[in-house]
């Protein structure tokens, strides 16, 4: 037993030292995210089954102008002092066909072709809606990668400042003063890293919400921001409104509740149907006596309390307000595609502008290392121009992840859906 013991120690010994399995990160690119969000959002959902509840509510409005037909049948047992109990048994068919209603059944269908056109439109409207909530953050998880990685390397260049005040400290060179703040320097340092740590973790918990299903909590955004190339502004803004999912949708509103003024109109009008029926009748099961009937049925509601008078009265208020609310939607769109164009100029403008100023910090930064291990310039000099790389680096990075966020609401002021990714 104590040999198996002795044999059995190397075999555990292996493999403790095995190195344990290294899983990478998931990696997950902008067109994945896109496929991922119009698969499981849960609003493009709701917008969906909105689609498919309006083709519905057409059909069934088309059905009020299609023939009605019906199976039946009937068991009777009347009483009656002449006749005494008596048995009677039907079946039949009998179909009922609207000829005439004042054109109300043809201008609810209208309305009704009207309100899928707009729960389409609205559909499109969720769409650019998401993809302007998933294109922030996206770039919100690449902002935030990109933060890290740079506090990252802040703490080794502050690591680097921290060991050389050291020793010139040590060498009698420096005063304590600026030894401890230079390690302070780098606790701070410290500190933003592992910040940028949890906005990671907090960027990657929004995409997963606006995806609608869970991600990896190792997830990595493919790609970095950089520099984007100038969308297209030059489009006229009174076409792209004309365009605009938002007035699309809001002009079909308007055409919905035209054609259903003109329905409550209708019943100004007589109803004139055709009823007919065929079947058999008799006293015994089964039936024999064959019978039918087929006629003309006009009705006119003469009097309903002011009710008919009413709801023309709503139709037409719905009808001038949806024409106002689309001439307002449309200056809306307008102005925020003004808004949106102007924002963008002034982010590129901006990325420019800043970048100038890092490539300046940069090599202000290495000419005063050197200046400083060398005795040429004091360290309050010195830590000053590197607290200011720091700050260019961050400001940089905050000027590109700005401009994206100016871009992704260009695409969104447009109009612009997942479908067009």
């Amino acid at each position: 037993m104590a040999l198996d013991h002795i044999r059995i120690i190397p075999l555990v010994m292996l493999i403790i030292l095995l190195p344990l399995p290294t899983y990478a990160d998931e990696t997950i690119s902008w067109q994945e995210c896109v496929e991922r969000a119009q698969n499981h959002n849960p609003d493009l959902h709701i917008a969906r089954e909105l689609v498919i509840r309006s083709a519905a509510d057409l059909k069934i409005t088309r059905s009020e102008a299609l023939p009605d037909v019906r199976g039946e049948m009937a068991y009777e047992r009347s009483d009656s002092s002449s006749g005494g109990e008596r048995d009677t048994y039907s079946a039949g068919i009998s179909a009922r066909q609207m000829i005439f209603d004042g054109f109300r059944t043809s201008n609810e269908v209208s309305a009704a072709r009207a309100s899928e056109d707009s729960a389409r439109y609205r559909y499109k409207i969720i769409s650019s809606d998401v993809r302007l909530k998933l294109r922030t953050a996206f770039v919100e998880l690449l902002r935030a990668q990109e933060l890290l990685k740079i506090t990252g390397e802040i703490v080794s260049r502050r690591e680097q400042n921290a060991e050389l005040v050291r020793l010139r400290y040590e060498a009698g060179r420096e005063h304590r003063g600026s030894l401890l703040t230079a390690e302070a320097n780098l606790a701070q340092s410290e500190f933003d890293s592992e910040q940028a740590r949890r906005k990671v973790a907090l960027s990657r918990r929004s995409l997963s919400l606006v995806i609608g299903r869970d991600i990896s909590d190792g997830v990595v955004a493919e790609g970095a921001l950089q520099l984007i190339s100038m969308p297209d502004v030059s489009v006229d803004i009174s076409t792209l409104a004309d365009m605009h999912p938002v007035v699309n949708e809001l002009a079909a509103l308007r055409v919905t509740a035209m054609f259903q003024a003109r329905a409550a109109k209708g019943d100004y009008y007589p109803s004139l149907y055709l009823n007919a029926r065929i079947g058999v009748s008799d006293e015994t099961w089964p039936p024999e006596e064959d019978e039918w009937s087929a006629g003309l049925q006009l009705s006119y509601p003469f009097y309903e309390g002011g009710a008919r008078s009413a709801r023309v009265l709503r139709a037409d208020a719905l009808a001038r307000q949806t024409e106002a609310e689309m001439k307002s939607g449309r200056n809306e769109i307008i102005e925020k595609l003004d808004t949106a164009k102007a924002d963008l100029n002034e982010a590129m403008s901006f990325v420019k502008v800043q970048r100038k100023f890092l490539e300046a910090s940069r090599e202000r930064a290495n000419i005063a290392r050197a200046q400083y291990g060398s005795g040429l310039i004091s360290f309050d000099t010195w830590t000053i121009i590197e607290d200011e790389i720091a700050r260019k680096e961050v400001s940089y990075l905050e000027a590109l992840y700005n401009a994206h966020l100016a871009a992704a609401e260009w695409v969104h002021s447009k109009g612009g859906t997942l479908e067009d990714e």
